[in-house]
């Protein structure tokens, strides 16, 4: 089995690159529940419901025309296409894509270290381009 760093990933957000200084991505698909125990059952059963997901970033903030132009669309309630690929965006490499909406920006500064901003994307709707679903590649 290949293994890969995530050096090669590639993340855009309403058009705009914001990979080059990313420390982790993290994407939460979940699904929702609904309980179908009835009569004679002696052990909860579940009829799985609806999809969902977050993706979370942390960042190096940049001073810079670059780290500019990624604060001026990681910006709570912002919505657009979000895009990404752990391996890059090489032919035949893994993508992802959903159109999303930043739920929250958290901005910490500490004095002693770079500083470092995290992100929190709320997917809505259906996936674009997943492949984990249905193999969608590059």
């Amino acid at each position: 089995m290949a293994h890969f760093t995530g050096k090669d990933l590639y993340i855009e957000f309403v058009g705009t690159a914001i990979n080059s200084d990313y420390r982790t991505l993290n994407t939460d698909n979940t699904i929702d529940k609904s309980e179908s125990t009835a009569g004679a059952d002696t052990e909860k059963g579940y009829i799985e419901t609806i999809g969902d997901a977050t993706i979370s970033m942390d960042y190096v903030l940049e001073n810079s025309a670059a780290g500019t132009a990624i604060d001026g669309i990681l910006y709570r309630g912002n919505r657009g296409t979000l895009t990404w690929g752990p391996e890059g965006t090489a032919a035949g490499k893994p993508k992802y894509s959903c159109v999303a909406f930043v739920e929250s920006v958290s901005d910490p500064v500490t004095y002693n270290e770079v500083q470092v901003s995290s992100v929190s994307f709320q997917k809505d709707g259906e996936w674009i381009e997943n492949f984990r679903i249905s193999g969608d590649v590059w």
